[in-house]
């Protein structure tokens, strides 16, 4: 950072690396498949392998003084490279005594589901370079305008190694065609222009409101999934016979999703700060939503742009401190549906009586997955002396949603109930240390973080299993912490 006049220059620099490896099992059970078929996977069956991501930014911004015209300025550059490794079928995540037969007719394990094997080595690589200015300008003493604009130029590429039938897309860099020589495209750029304006108006010191438009823009994405190891000619469609890898490959990469944000709302504060209030109501409409849809020709559920989806509600946020007791709470209403979805996919097993004709589904109207419609907390924390250098604590804290569906495909066993979970804490503290008892999920009440129907698993005809993944706190559990500060 440095002073170059009445502005303020920045230079902001980053380094990310991540990496993580993965095992998930297919079968759910623990049945070693090896010992009954010697040529099944060890272990049984499972996907998994490793991600590792790298990225580098840079970014300059020039901030000016002060003023009526309050204003940022800067360049952004970004670059994002990641390799994933995955194998579908080997609890190994390795090849399993056999390779994948010949093309077009994919190797299927002999365990659950004939689970069609397949292993894969896909990179993909992200470079993003903008040029943004945000600012406020006073038009009177109470009365701002605020404008900001982003111009950004997105350039993506991927490669895509099928080890199991030797094929590979995207290489070399660039390439414009599929194994089959269907028309590809591996490299892609993009151009798009955000922004954000509105006014604000300050009615007292503690009291303002707001209203705003703003645009957003999330960029084009490739579907790098197992699929792409399927060598199967396509039986139906403009492009019958060719292998289905390469039609799904013809039509990457997924357009581009925007979305058009309206907020108007107003921020309190009083009592010298000790109580503040704020309330927002939004309306927010996305075109071109990235998920997952049936396409009839090629019989598969692959990423896509499903259309419309809006969202409209209203949050609100409380917090104030009386003496040594504090509460602070936060709450939204919001009501996220689907408005365009004619072509979805269908659940598992969902009859024609549910809605599933040909394969397809009409989700238009529906709500959107994994988003309750309620939404609340509560934390209340009271402290007190205890002697001249020691003080208690007793906190007490309550967070509450609404039912909410998983499933994209509004499956009904991947609906969770509403549910609220109570947690109760305790302790002292000093300058250097800090002791707390605690009860967490106080009422026993058991949730899932995910749950859904299990499409790997055997099971009778007619049957279903539903498998689901608690939370840390999906029972009550109780422990002492202590700290020590230095």
């Amino acid at each position: 950072m440095r002073d170059i006049g009445d502005h303020t220059f920045t230079s902001i620099t980053s380094y990310d690396s991540y990496r993580l490896d993965d095992r998930q099992d297919t079968d759910s059970t623990d049945i070693d498949f090896s010992a009954f078929q010697p040529i099944s996977p060890a272990g049984g069956s499972a996907n998994g392998g490793y991600f590792d991501i790298e990225s580098k930014t840079q970014e300059f911004r020039l901030t000016s003084p002060e003023q009526r015209l309050r204003y940022v300025a800067g360049l952004f550059y970004s670059d994002t490279n990641s390799e994933r490794y995955f194998v579908r079928g080997s609890n190994t995540l390795d090849d399993y005594n056999i390779s994948p037969t010949p093309s077009p007719t994919p190797a299927n394990l002999p365990t659950t589901n004939s689970t069609a094997y397949s292993r894969y080595l896909a990179t993909a690589r992200a470079t993003n370079y903008a040029l943004f200015g945000q600012g406020n300008l006073g038009l009177t003493e109470k009365l701002d305008f605020l404008l900001g604009l982003r111009v950004n130029r997105e350039e993506i590429e991927y490669t895509f190694h099928d080890l199991g039938n030797n094929v590979t897309f995207g290489s070399p860099r660039c390439s414009t065609t599929a194994p089959s020589g269907t028309p590809i495209e591996t490299c892609n750029h993009d151009t798009s222009v955000t922004g954000r304006t509105g006014f604000q108006y300050q009615f007292t010191p503690d009291v303002m409101a707001f209203t705003t438009y703003s645009r957003g823009y999330k960029g084009m994405a490739y579907d790098l999934t197992s699929t792409l190891t399927t060598r199967t000619p396509v039986a139906n469609g403009p492009m019958a016979g060719e292998p289905l890898a390469d039609v799904i490959a013809s039509n990457q990469p997924v357009p581009a999703e925007t979305v058009d944000s309206y907020e108007l709302g107003i921020k309190t504060s009083f009592f010298d700060h000790r109580l503040n209030w704020n309330l927002t109501a939004f309306y927010m409409v996305f075109e071109g939503f990235q998920a997952q849809s049936r396409d009839q020709n090629l019989n598969q559920n692959l990423l896509n742009s499903i259309g419309e989806v809006t969202s409209r509600g209203v949050e609100t946020e409380f917090a104030a401190l009386f003496g040594n007791f504090s509460i602070n709470a936060a709450g939204a209403w919001n009501e996220a549906i689907m408005e365009d979805f004619p072509n979805a996919g269908c659940f598992p097993r969902q009859t024609a009586a549910e809605g599933c004709v040909g394969n397809v589904q009409d989700l238009s109207g529906k709500p959107l997955f994994n988003a309750p419609e309620w939404k609340f907390n509560v934390n209340a924390q009271y402290e007190f002396a205890f002697g001249e250098r020691l003080a208690g604590f007793v906190n007490m804290g309550y967070r509450w949603q609404s039912a909410v569906v998983f499933n994209l495909l509004q499956d009904p066993d991947s609906v969770q109930e509403a549910y609220g979970i109570a947690n109760l804490s305790g302790g002292f503290k000093a300058e250097h240390w800090k002791v707390t008892a605690f009860v967490n999920n106080l009422f026993d009440e058991s949730y899932a973080l995910t749950r859904g129907r299990d499409a790997h698993i055997n099971i009778p005809a007619g049957g279903n299993a539903v498998n689901w993944k608690p939370a840390r706190d999906f029972a009550r559990y109780y422990g002492l912490r202590a700290s020590v500060f230095f």
